[in-house]
């Protein structure tokens, strides 16, 4: 069922707010991790935007998955090639050393799309930095341990065997993507035994 004209807005100004965050949050992580100083605040006290439970398709999906902030930033990033994919154009900063991309932006480009799209690699950096054991809880969950991956709602799909597992796309199921967006709502979705995609690893 599609929204109506005052559901749409809704839900488009809740985007909106999510997306003004993750612009700010992936600024704040890039800063850290070229200029990292002892004054600089953690990612986590960057307040996520406020969400009232059913004012939004939006905030019902982040209200039923139980999203914390890392994760709310995680489903942010696989909305933001849809939505706003000039949002991610600051991770195709160039390591002048190498001449090449930074490795640990992750990210790969598609056959049309000429922006960024999110990899695993790319929600880890944004959400655990250079810190190891916040990264290997971040794996954990991408490994099918959070219930937006279990119930194939974000995909990660894994195109080459041998390489880090990280390298996995970061994706949102068509199921998903219309239900944030224009509305809609796949039963298939509230089964954590329906799974789409492959896990990363």
């Amino acid at each position: 069922m599609e929204m109506s004209v005052v559901d749409l807005q809704a839900n488009a100004d809740a985007l909106q707010r999510e997306l003004d965050w993750l612009d700010a949050a992936l600024q704040a992580r890039i800063s850290q991790h070229f200029e990292p100083t002892p004054a600089t605040a953690p990612l986590r006290e960057l307040t996520p935007p406020p969400l009232r439970a059913g004012e939004s398709a939006y905030a019902t999906v982040v209200e039923q998955f139980q999203l914390d902030w890392r994760w709310r930033l995680t489903l942010a990033l696989a909305l933001a090639p849809h939505l706003r994919p000039q949002l991610l154009d600051l991770m195709f900063l160039r390591n002048r050393n190498l001449d090449r991309g930074f490795t640990e932006f992750g990210g790969w480009k598609g056959k049309s799309h000429g922006g960024f799209l999110p990899t695993a690699e790319s929600a880890c950096f944004l959400v655990a930095g250079t810190v190891l054991a916040e990264r290997l809880a971040m794996m954990q969950e991408l490994d099918g341990g959070h219930a937006l991956v279990t119930h194939g709602a974000l995909r990660l799909v894994h195109d080459a065997p041998g390489e880090p597992v990280l390298t996995a796309s970061l994706s949102l199921s068509p199921e998903m993507l219309r239900r944030l967006t224009v509305g809609g709502r796949d039963r298939a979705l509230l089964h954590p035994s329906a799974r789409a995609g492959r896990r990363c690893a």
